[in-house]
């Protein structure tokens, strides 16, 4: 795991940019190529799309600006709040994680009771 420190936030379309410096880490390519989503435990992988079909992963065409759509389900099934969590973003091996972080404390991490 290469942890990135890059948080993301999801718009309320589902969208969400993929940092440049991870898409070309992994050749991804703006505009041209697909994503494959696939949810293992509490994270979502981004991997590029395999020509040969994956009954598991859910593909998602990648825009001009970097940005994918993950489908409510996915969100719903991580119960991801677009108000308040965001996704840490990391690489392993040649596939983009996302794990849901709800959004804290910058200090202490804290979740409740901040202010």
């Amino acid at each position: 795991m290469k942890d990135t420190g890059i948080y993301r936030a999801v718009d309320e379309f589902g969208r969400f940019v993929i940092p440049k410096e991870l898409r070309r880490l992994v050749d991804i390519e703006d505009d041209k190529d697909s994503i494959d989503l696939y949810l293992n435990g509490g994270k979502l992988y981004c991997i590029k799309h395999q020509s040969q079909p994956n009954d598991l992963a859910i593909s998602r065409k990648i825009d001009r600006l970097g940005r994918i759509v993950v489908p409510k389900g996915i969100l719903k099934t991580l119960n991801f709040d677009i108000k308040t969590d965001r996704f840490h973003i990391f690489t392993e091996g040649n596939k983009v994680v996302l794990i849901r972080q709800p959004l804290g404390c910058v200090f202490c991490g804290n979740v409740e009771n901040t202010i």
